[in-house]
This record gives structure tokens, sequence and C-alpha cells, in this order.
């Protein structure tokens, strides 16, 4: 079940969404029979996929279902993911509001790759409002030296 989930990872990564669809469906099988507390997070790897087919509302879904079993901690995840669909669908001000309290969970956490990337949603949020704009560097300073520090040069989008 986790090596089909980390295939349709790997898949989805490469661009091989309907193999990656096809891994999610296996591990999401093998999870109902032996695991079922793991679905929620088979799905929040197969709300990514859709995301990147533009399937919005199936990931949405899928994400809803997943915040129902999840976590505190794991909920902060998926809202970040939820953002990210809201950003896409144009709802700007849905999505900064969204990202506040992960934000202040993963920086008192001292999770700074995801407090990195939050920073690079919310300087997004703040280029859709303001395309030229001489703020942006601000918006991103800490972020892109913690990043230098890491020698890190992306994310991957499925950071959560």
């Amino acid at each position: 079940m986790h090596a089909h989930l980390v295939l349709g990872n790997l898949q989805r990564s490469c661009g091989d969404y309907v193999e990656a669809q096809r891994s999610y469906e296996t591990a999401r099988a093998l999870s109902t029979q032996f695991q079922p507390q793991f679905i929620y997070w088979i799905d929040v790897n197969a709300a990514w996929l859709a995301i990147l087919q533009n399937q919005l509302d199936t990931a949405t879904t899928l994400l809803t279902r997943s915040l129902s079993t999840a976590s505190p901690d794991q909920q902060m995840s998926f809202h970040v993911t939820l953002a990210v669909i809201q950003l896409l669908s144009g709802q700007h001000a849905a999505a900064q509001a969204l990202l506040q309290a992960p934000l202040t969970f993963y920086q008192c956490a001292q999770n700074r790759t995801a407090t990195c990337a939050i920073a690079f949603l919310l300087a997004w949020i703040h280029l859709q409002a303001n395309p030229v704009t001489r703020i942006m560097p601000e918006l991103l300073r800490s972020a892109l030296i913690w990043l230098d520090s890491r020698d890190r040069a992306y994310f991957p989008h499925w950071w959560t």
C-alpha cells in the first residue's frame, strides 16, 4: 500500500497521470482491506493529482473527506492544499485567510520548509493583487535566504 502510494507520487511527478491514478487506486484498495485509517493520506495525494489536471472540484472533495479524519497537525497541511485550490480558483482573499493558521502553526513548530512554502504562496497572492510591486523582495527575503542556506532550489508541489 505504501509502495503504491509512493509509486503514484513518482508517476505524478513525472507527468504520468494515468499510471499515478492507477497506483493511487491500488493503494486505496489495499488500504481499505488492511489499513482503512490510511485512506485519507492517499486521498490527499490523489488531490494533488487532480489539481495538476485542473480537476479542482475533485481535489476539493478528496481534501474535504480527508479533513474529516485528520489530526489537527494534518489539518494544517491539508488547509494549505485547499488554499492552493482557492488560489487557482481566483479566491485570493479566502486562500490568504486559510493560510494564516498553518503559517502560525508551522512557525511555532519551527518547520522552515512549510513556513517557506507558505511565504511563497502568500507572495503569489500579493502578486495577483499588485502585479507591479517593489515589496516582493521583502516578502520573500527570509524564505530565499533560508532556501539558499539549505542548498535548496525548489519545493516539490506536494511538500505538505
